[in-house]
């Protein structure tokens, strides 16, 4: 049950999600960069690009609601959700609507493996351009 801050009553009408269940570190690889950022709150920091990547046995015996281990949620710090596909099928199936999924891909697979390899050619092509992924905020 949420609390409205300004009434300081109970909202009986919705809940709010919470886990404690943390995910180990997401794979860092091509489709992750190292922002470059005029502010020092940002500057440094990781930012994710593509979508989420695992090892097989950081996703095994998992709970259907995951946090990740780093705030990939933009420049705010938030970290994102990683739920099972158990949670993504009764969201579509009861026709809810608000959440975007993404897929998780699993290290060491064919799928993995050529995921990287598209990205480490899309990287490879910005940086030939004389362009980059600016970092920072949008």
């Amino acid at each position: 049950m949420k609390m409205n801050a300004k009434a300081h009553v109970a909202r009986t009408d919705f809940v709010q999600l919470f886990s404690d269940a943390i995910l180990r570190p997401a794979i860092v690889d091509a489709s992750v960069e190292r922002i470059t950022s005029r502010l020092p709150a940002e500057n440094g920091h990781l930012r994710h690009l593509g979508c989420l990547a695992y090892a097989d046995s950081a996703l095994q015996d998992r709970p259907d609601f995951n946090r990740t281990a780093e705030p990939w949620g933009g420049w705010h710090g938030w970290p994102s959700w990683v739920v099972s596909a158990r949670v993504r099928d009764a969201f579509v199936a009861s026709k809810l609507r608000g959440w975007h999924f993404r897929p998780v891909l699993v290290a060491k697979t064919a799928l993995y493996a050529e995921y990287v390899e598209k990205w480490s050619a899309l990287r490879a092509a910005v940086a030939a351009s004389r362009s980059k992924m600016d970092g920072g905020r949008w």
